[in-house]
Formats: structure tokens, sequence, C-alpha cells
């Protein structure tokens, strides 16, 4: 679990994304976080979780991670600041 980065909503499936690799496996986005929520993960798009640990950077309206521009949506972007201001 911690080897992942994100994970991508892809219709009925969803990508997940390691620094190396990228897995698609037979589950929706929702019930992927279902499983990582616990884990440090957190929904910051309709099409995206993320590692938050694995957070390089941050601009008004994307994360960063491994020099990958993942959008923020507007109604995950307080979750978000709300995490950020916890470090």
């Amino acid at each position: 679990i911690e080897d992942i980065t994100y994970a991508e909503a892809y219709d009925n499936y969803c990508y997940i994304k390691t620094s190396d690799q990228k897995h698609l496996i037979s589950q929706t986005l929702k019930s992927v976080e279902e499983k990582l929520l616990s884990h440090g993960f957190l929904r910051v798009h309709r099409g995206y979780l993320i590692n938050v640990t694995k957070i390089q950077s941050v601009t008004e309206s994307s994360v960063f991670i491994e020099d990958t521009a993942i959008p923020i949506g507007r109604t995950f972007r307080e979750d978000l600041i709300s995490l950020l201001n916890t470090f």
C-alpha cells in the first residue's frame, strides 16, 4: 500500500499508480477509496485518489506527485487544505 502514489478512475475500472508501474484493476475508484482511506489516502478530485505522503507540491488547482499534476476538484479542496494545515 505504501508504494501506491495515486489511483485514477477509468470508467468502471481503476488505474493504481506506483513509482514505476501502472496497474489496471476491475474495481471502481469508490471501492478502492473505501479500502485505502484509512491508510493515508485522500480524494482530491472525482477521478483521483492520492497518497498524501507522496505529495511534492500543491498549487491553486493541482497536486504534484512525482512530477504528475493531479487536478484538485472544488468540492475536495477544503479537505485537502485542512489536511495540509495539520502538518
